[in-house]
């Protein structure tokens, strides 16, 4: 039987992935079409952390503990954890983009300064969480 406080997060569970999803498939799609002008497409550091958060939600929340593997409780910090990478993600393309400061020139890199900051950040605020959680 599984249990009703495991269900009651599948749902935001749900959302958040079809929104990294949807964000992925964006992502994919533009950067195909960078390589197909002839550019050079590649993944951000931002998308791993994308891909991380996905693969957080699908083992963390919903795989393992149906399996039995995991208790509610992991579950839960999973989905804390997910939601964190997700966050993190949005605001690392963002930084990617150069979105955060009013400077006219774009410089194309693959890993900017303002998305470094972002993704080291993020990773912080992961680390902190994780530690956080299972010292209770």
């Amino acid at each position: 039987m599984i249990d009703s406080d495991l269900k009651d997060l599948w749902t935001p569970t749900g959302l958040l992935l079809g929104f990294q999803v949807t964000l992925f498939k964006w992502r994919l799609e533009r950067e195909a079409e960078v390589g197909d002008k002839g550019d050079i497409p590649w993944l951000v550091p931002a998308d791993y952390l994308s891909i991380l958060g996905m693969l957080t939600f699908v083992f963390g929340v919903v795989l393992l503990p149906l399996l039995g593997l995991v208790s509610t409780g992991f579950a839960r910090g999973s989905f804390g954890l997910g939601a964190l990478l997700f966050v993190g993600q949005a605001l690392g393309l963002a930084g990617h983009y150069q979105l955060f400061n009013r400077s006219e020139t774009r410089k194309f890199v693959w890993f900017p300064t303002q998305e470094k900051i972002v993704v080291v950040l993020t990773i912080l605020v992961c680390l902190a969480y994780v530690y956080m959680s299972t010292t209770k």
